[in-house]
């Protein structure tokens, strides 16, 4: 008798027909199912003659239009596609996959629920087999019950100087194919502004380009957010390599930053002025998009300036300057978004091991934050300083529990290694407002750049699923995260991305 694994075990184990092990098929869905049945590793052809049965209350004309635009985009084929009623009961943004019949069917109560039920099935398929050359896909049976923990999920790619756009565009196209809702581009000088084009390097990107990325983004489903440092890193270069976007070239603009330039003078109004004007363009740029990351982060030289350090207290002035750009683009209907760890005291020992910038001000600098501005909570290593999780287990992330009583909406962050999956899972069990995934350019082509993709995007949509428990890591990174790499690079229509690219 035919045993079907479903239910959350079967992402794990993914075990039918006795004792057959399919994790070598589960493990190709990013990210982890919540509920994975495999019936039998007989594959099925994906060709002109198959049927998909799509039920959805959604407009059967736009639901079509999707689906045969994306078959032929992934597979090169147009099957037969009907549509039904249905599809109340699946979770927004979620999905309801049924390989095992001669009737492939998909159920569905989003656009966003189609999208992912495509990009699985594509996840899921491979090459026609025993011929020299192809352009025929094979199926194997499966059944899934799909949806994600957190509402916001985000993949953060620093677009800095020197960065080809297709990099970019190729992390964007990742994003949503692992089911990322949310992408946020930060810019390092890398942008040529209207309102203030001496903000930019040479070589710098066109606002064309950026909005051709950005209705791209709108093709796949993602929704692409600006990030524009409003108080640390203001020179859109590195510590370590001390560069400065305006300042190397245009030194009379020297009164907008702190004397050495890493910091905006908060004090100053023309400074203010300066961050509101490209902002506010990055804003239209981006088709005004509900959230805004304004930074925040590492400004370690804070308030070292004459003006700062006169008339009502430093902590005050900060305060005013977040408060503004939160009105500002609460007016708007966009929320802002920071970084944590000036906002944290750095000699407190609470935070011991943990990320924590902050004077012996910032309780009082974080007391005078609206409510309304969201905060980032960054964490990179665990309080042992390891990359790997310590030995007793997931840790408790106290700044995340202390940010939330004391009122904020928080978005947990992480890079790389066993950080993102217990950033994840603390979210969803403690009431975070979603999951980002950091990434950072040093890191673009690396095996751990493209193994990011699929723990932050299991992290915020099944965040106490784990890859190791389906595959080896080494062989899940060579034989899954490759594949998908060769996926978005078709999609882009390319072959050598250092020499092509479609924006």
């Amino acid at each position: 008798m035919k045993k079907i694994a479903f239910g959350f075990a079967a992402a794990l184990a993914a075990v039918a027909w006795g004792a057959e092990n399919f994790n070598d098929i589960a493990c190709r869905v990013i990210p982890v199912p919540q509920k994975i049945g495999i019936t039998s590793r007989a594959a099925q052809k994906l060709d002109a003659d198959r049927v998909l049965r799509i039920a959805s209350n959604l407009s059967e004309a736009d639901v079509k239009k999707t689906t045969a635009a994306l078959c032929v985009q992934y597979w090169g084929v147009a099957p037969e596609i009907v549509c039904t009623v249905g599809g109340e009961a699946v979770v927004e943004e979620g999905y309801r996959l049924d390989t095992t019949g001669e009737v492939f069917s998909i159920e569905v109560s989003s656009f966003a629920g189609l999208r992912y039920a495509l990009s699985t099935m594509r996840q899921l398929s491979a090459p026609e087999r025993g011929v020299e050359k192809g352009r025929g896909f094979v199926m194997p049976q499966v059944k899934i019950d799909d949806f994600p923990q957190l509402k916001f999920r985000a993949f953060h790619f620093m677009f800095a100087n020197g960065q080809p756009l297709w990099k970019a565009e190729r992390a964007l196209r990742l994003a949503a194919y692992c089911k990322y809702n949310y992408f946020i581009l930060e810019f390092w000088g890398n942008i040529k502004l209207d309102s203030h084009p001496e903000y930019a390097y040479p070589d710098a990107v066109s606002k064309a380009d950026v909005k051709k990325l950005v209705a791209l983004g709108k093709e796949l489903g993602i929704t692409l957010i600006p990030h524009f440092q409003i108080f640390g890193h203001a020179g859109c270069g590195s510590i370590a390599g001390g560069r400065h976007v305006l300042l190397d070239k245009h030194p009379e603009y020297a009164t907008l930053f702190e004397p050495s330039g890493w910091t905006w003078c908060v004090s100053n109004p023309a400074a203010r002025q300066y961050i509101e004007d490209c902002a506010l363009e990055l804003y239209e740029i981006f088709d005004r998009p509900p959230f805004f990351h304004v930074g925040g982060d590492e400004a370690y030289n804070a308030g070292s300036c004459s003006l700062c350090g006169t008339g009502e207290p430093y902590w005050k002035k900060v305060a005013a300057h977040f408060n503004y750009f939160r009105d500002l683009f609460a007016g708007k209907n966009c929320r802002i978004l920071m970084w944590h760890d000036m906002l944290v005291r750095r000699d407190a020992p609470a935070w011991k091991g943990s990320t924590a910038n902050g004077d012996a001000d910032c309780d009082k600098l974080r007391a005078a934050l609206d409510r309304d501005i969201i905060i980032c909570y960054w964490e990179y290593r665990f309080a042992d300083h390891a990359y790997r999780a310590p030995k007793d287990g997931v840790p408790d992330f106290p700044i995340f529990d202390f940010l939330r009583k004391d009122g904020f909406a928080v978005v947990n962050s992480g890079w790389m290694y066993d950080t993102t999956p217990a950033l994840g899972e603390k979210a969803f069990k403690n009431g975070g407002f979603g999951i980002m995934q950091t990434t950072w350019g040093t890191l673009s082509n690396s095996m751990n750049y493209h193994t990011m993709f699929a723990k932050g995007s299991t992290s915020g949509w099944n965040p106490a699923a784990r890859y190791e428990q389906l595959i080896d890591n080494k062989i899940f990174t060579v034989d899954i995260l490759n594949r998908l790499v060769r996926d978005v690079n078709y999609d882009m229509k390319i072959t050598d991305p250092a020499l092509t690219s479609t924006l």
